[in-house]
């Protein structure tokens, strides 16, 4: 039993250094701007792990993260804050999340309602009009055409 907890620890310490040494080529692959712009940062840990994220863009474009003027900014707001000890890492890495998923739902939500249509009834002639007009999801009362 021993020697099974002495191998998963060697086994995590491997995963961890070639987990770093996988960030650090992605890093240094990117282009100058990129790096710099995430230099800063990188000595936080909280912040490290958010741009370590970076990394996993299906199409591998860390630039187009690193240089996100929005990213960037919540990254220089949490560095400002942590360094005030207005927030802890934990809390930092908590908000930031929460904020990029809800931007993202937001957007989401948005693109959705834009391409929805809706089907009504002409009450005159009996016949159904498509229109790209949004659908009124939680209407308290039914909408009238």
């Amino acid at each position: 039993m021993k020697q099974q907890r002495k191998e998963i620890r060697q086994m995590e310490a491997h995963a961890e250094e070639s987990s770093a040494r996988d960030f650090r080529e992605r890093v240094l692959a990117a282009d100058f701007e990129a790096q710099k712009n995430v230099a800063p940062f990188l000595e936080n840990p909280v912040l490290r792990r958010i741009i370590k994220t970076f990394t996993n863009d299906e199409r591998g474009d860390f630039a187009k993260w690193a240089c996100n003027p929005r990213v960037l900014e919540m990254l220089r707001r949490a560095q400002k804050a942590m360094d005030e000890g207005k927030l802890n890492e934990a809390d930092a890495e908590r908000v930031m999340i929460e904020s990029l998923t809800a931007h993202q739902k937001k957007r989401k939500r948005a693109t959705a309602n834009r391409s929805s249509t809706t089907t009504s009834t002409i009450a005159d002639s009996g016949r159904r009009l498509r229109t790209s007009r949004p659908v009124a999801r939680f209407a308290s009362r039914p909408t009238t055409w």
